[in-house]
């Protein structure tokens, strides 16, 4: 008689097990990627990586997008940002470089950095040097969706024409937090 008590007990007790491991765990932004300059020195860009979706800019506020930034803007602190067109990346999620379009129709990614050394150099993926591809996966525009950015070879080239480029090279995933 103990045994059968004991059977059915121990199947709850499995199928409260099991069921644990099935719950999803929450999204975590990560970064496995790699910048260089020109003379192959590493860009180290601060700790800290935000998402959101909104507004692609004040003067496109009808053309919904999904921003990603590592690091802080500021006079002198190093920093990339993303900004890819919501409608663009989600039809095809890879944008050839350069990209470069008329201020009033963004489209697919774009890719601005500043490296604070050694004298301040800003790069663009509009820059006609740029070279490379950029995929951008958005799971969605919710706070806790993720977006995937993959960096192929990317070359940014420089705004101030006698300063060199950067290199972007690997993954990137960040989760969006919040309406922009």
């Amino acid at each position: 008689m103990s045994v059968r008590l004991f059977a059915p007990a121990l199947l709850v007790t499995v199928a409260l097990t099991t069921g644990c491991g099935d719950e999803p765990s929450e999204p975590h932004a990560s970064i496995d990627m790699t910048v260089t300059r020109a003379d192959a020195t590493v860009v180290e860009f601060p700790n800290g990586l935000r998402a959101s979706c909104g507004p692609f800019d004040e003067d496109n506020a009808d053309t919904e997008a999904v921003h990603i930034m590592a690091g802080k803007r500021g006079p002198h602190s190093t920093f990339w940002q993303l900004t890819a067109v919501q409608a663009d990346v989600e039809r095809d999620p890879v944008t050839t470089l350069p990209n470069s379009f008329d201020f009033t129709e963004p489209r697919g990614a774009t890719l601005f950095a500043y490296d604070n050394k050694p004298r301040g150099n800003e790069v663009s993926s509009a820059e006609e040097e740029s070279s490379g591809t950029i995929r951008v996966e958005l799971a969605g525009c919710d706070p806790g969706d993720t977006v995937q950015l993959t960096f192929d070879h990317v070359v940014l080239g420089s705004e101030l024409h006698d300063l060199g480029s950067l290199s972007f090279d690997g993954e990137v995933v960040a989760v969006i937090s919040e309406a922009h």
